[in-house]
């Protein structure tokens, strides 16, 4: 990867330094960890103008994904770059999240790490994944965590290299409904959906993953274990790009942690009791 050095003075997030922000036109940088360890690989972020039909796609050297109605984001990986492609320069919330995680899920792969479509939170002595099916309320258990003075290591992609996990950017977006709740957020268009973005207090660049948490509804909360296999099926399911002939054995360090499930009730009003339950881990 031709830009792939070291850099210790740009901001970034999960594992990647980041280059260029200012050059493609971004205000995002300010939702990005300050400053990152130096042997963080650094990527060069660009903004081409222009249109693109290209069509959600991954190899071992190219990545591509449609974003709008004739843009696309596409990741090389000898070149080290993300490039946005569109009509118009895409707004620094919106190549925060989601444009960045999809392409930071590429250079994960292409750089032997697993990433999963997960948060974590910082309890205890590390990272907590947490992870569920879509709908299972993650977001807003992590934005309720947050508020209750946990740390949010990241909301909708957690990158590691073996057990160490890397800072997402600061923020976690909710529905409408959920920020009400909590009464915070602010109003940010992403792909022409209005979204609420809760900015996010800085945390550590890397942590030790101490276990996952596995989300589930019921009708009271509580924190039970799940079995190993189960575990592995589960968090599995959650991996992001696979490429090539990476098996789940690629996965034995993260899944030999300790695996539990929370299971919680729908309703908003239950959020307190399930982040009660989650400062016990600590």
């Amino acid at each position: 990867m031709a830009r792939m050095t070291s850099s210790s003075a740009a901001p970034g997030a999960y594992g990647l330094a980041l280059t260029g922000l200012a050059d493609a036109g971004t205000a995002g940088a300010g939702l990005l960890n300050a400053r990152v360890p130096v042997d963080w690989p650094s990527v060069h972020v660009r903004y081409e103008a222009g249109r693109s039909s290209a069509e959600i796609a991954v190899d071992d050297e190219h990545a591509s994904y449609p974003w709008g109605a004739d843009g696309a984001v596409i990741a090389r990986r000898a070149e080290g770059t993300i490039t946005v492609v569109a009509p118009e320069r895409v707004s620094g919330d919106e190549l925060v999240h989601p444009l960045l995680a999809w392409s930071a899920s590429a250079f994960a792969r292409w750089l032997g790490r697993e990433a999963f479509h997960a948060g974590g939170l910082l309890i205890g002595d590390g990272v907590w994944g947490v992870t569920g099916d879509r709908g299972a309320g993650k977001s807003t258990l992590l934005a309720a965590a947050a508020r209750a003075g946990i740390g949010v290591m990241a909301d909708d992609l957690l990158v590691m290299r073996g057990t160490t996990t890397f800072a997402g950017p600061r923020c976690v977006d909710l529905r409408s409904e959920a920020a009400d709740y909590l009464g915070d957020g602010r109003a940010v268009q992403t792909r022409g959906r209005e979204r609420h973005r809760v900015d996010l207090a800085p945390v550590v660049a890397e942590a030790s993953l101490q276990g996952w948490i596995l989300l589930a509804w019921a009708d009271a909360a509580e924190l039970v274990p799940v079995r190993p296999a189960e575990a592995l099926l589960r968090i599995g399911a959650q991996r992001m790009m696979q490429l090539g002939t990476a098996g789940p054995e690629r996965m034995l360090d993260q899944v030999a942690l300790p695996v539990l499930e929370l299971r919680r009730p729908r309703r908003l009003g239950g959020l307190g009791e399930s982040v009660d339950l989650l400062r016990q881990l600590s």
